[in-house]
């Protein structure tokens, strides 16, 4: 038995799920259809990057993780209009495609005279505080803003006015760039490493090359606008640009986002606490504090070490010795939403900031000193930049400059309570004149949207 749907020259057979022509020329109404009629969803296809796949009834649609995303969504519209909850008709299923079509346009339609920003965001913290965080804090007015980790077909991104990139470094992604200047979208690309002057102790030094270096290169020349976090930074990029100017806009934090009040910092259960966090970037960093620290634990017994993502090797060795069992308190990687989440409950009497004195350190941001400062602990870092541009010595940090300065810096945090919160307290009044996320995103607005 046959019959024809929808006026069109289509026969089926009854029960058949079928879908109109123009399905596959809208391939996220489609993809949507398919999971409403209970495809199974692989989130990984074939080990593949950025790809997945539907499976209905033998037969496979494979998809980016980005359509997969989109298609969910609006399979989850679409569901709420359905009065049951599978397909039992052809008919049904075209109905739900042509839904399906409509709730995508309907989105489409409510962007209609906004202009689209595209970020494409680093997978690490830089995608947090450069992306997200900026995002989050902008005027969305006569603007709509996407913000993915995953890779984006041309013809998605040819959508947005203006494409947000992040550290990109291959000649791929530059010629994707390319072609999108050249329909005239506006490129934005943010550094925040010197990537030009790698030390072989930087995991970074072994993937990023001179072809790598060279691509980046490309892609800034080619850019709108660079942006970057420091001045040090800027100069060198700017060089590198062939005179080319970027633009500093700092790494900044919400002063008012929940952090623990002053007069609540510290320890709350009679142990004291030194607290770090970073990546495995920092292994060499911790050099310049390991005999320090190490002095410490031998001196007291009520003092732990507190670190959240690496676990630095002169660490794991510093374990082996006696005065040092069950005494770190250790907590692996996590995204960096969890993280925020986690730090703003931290409570310790100092926090670490051991940077190695090079080209390449000089040019970052300080961004631990203002993590630490409006988590309410002060900061003892090495006295080298980018430290020694903000910390004002004895006021709102501590700067040491060989063993004996960070043990004698530790232990006053350590032991001056009062010393230690009225420094917190200046650290922080400085935080929120330099390093607030509600004032720069103005000038990210003003970037993005000029």
């Amino acid at each position: 038995m046959s019959e024809v749907i929808g006026g069109e020259n289509m026969t089926v057979s009854e029960g058949c799920a079928v879908l109109p022509p123009e399905a596959k020329k809208k391939e996220v109404p489609l993809y949507a259809v398919w999971i409403l009629m209970g495809a199974k969803v692989h989130k990984t296809w074939k080990g593949k990057k950025d790809s997945a796949a539907l499976e209905l009834e033998g037969e496979l649609k494979e998809l980016s993780e980005f359509d997969l995303e989109a298609a969910r969504i609006v399979a989850e519209r679409v569901s709420k209009r359905l009065t049951t909850g599978k397909i039992v008709s052809a008919k049904q299923s075209v109905a739900m495609y042509r839904w399906a079509v409509l709730e995508v346009e309907k989105e489409r339609d409510t962007r209609t005279g906004n202009k689209g920003i595209a970020m494409l965001k680093d997978k690490g913290g830089c995608g947090y505080w450069r992306m997200i965080l900026p995002a989050r804090y902008m005027d969305k007015t006569g603007i709509y803003i996407d913000v993915t980790a995953a890779s984006v077909k041309f013809e998605h991104l040819v959508e947005y006015d203006t494409i947000y990139v992040q550290r990109l470094h291959d000649w791929d992604s530059y010629y994707m760039l390319e072609k999108l200047k050249a329909i005239g979208k506006r490129i934005v690309y943010d550094i925040d490493d010197d990537i030009f002057n790698l030390t072989p102790d930087n995991p970074a030094f072994h993937i990023i090359g001179r072809d790598q270096q060279m691509a980046a290169a490309a892609c800034m020349k080619l850019a709108d606008a660079v942006v970057t976090t420091t001045e040090e930074l800027a100069s060198r990029l700017n060089s590198v640009m062939d005179g080319k100017q970027s633009t500093v806009i700092p790494n900044a934090l919400d002063p008012d986002d929940g952090w623990q009040p002053t007069p609540l910092l510290g320890s709350p259960d009679g142990v004291r606490r030194m607290f770090w966090q970073g990546s495995a970037t920092h292994a060499e960093d911790w050099m310049e504090c390991s005999e320090a620290v190490d002095k410490v634990m031998e001196q007291t017994t009520d003092v732990r070490l507190t670190i959240l993502g690496f676990l630095p090797p002169v660490v794991q060795v510093l374990l082996n010795k006696p005065y040092w069992k069950n005494r770190v308190e250790y907590l692996s990687f996590n995204d960096p939403e969890t993280y925020f989440q986690i730090v703003k409950h931290v409570r310790a009497e100092v926090g670490l900031a051991p940077l190695k004195e090079t080209v390449f350190n000089a040019a970052k941001s300080s961004i631990r000193w203002l993590e630490y400062s409006l988590i309410g602990i002060p900061t003892v870092a090495s006295g080298c930049k980018p430290y020694s541009d903000i910390i004002e010595e004895n006021e709102d940090g501590w700067l040491a400059y060989d063993r004996d300065d960070w043990f004698e810096c530790i232990m006053k945090c350590l032991n001056d309570r009062a010393g230690r919160l009225g420094m917190i307290e200046r650290a922080r009044r400085k935080a929120r004149l330099a390093f607030n996320i509600k004032d720069t995103a103005k000038q990210w607005r003003e970037v993005l949207v000029p």
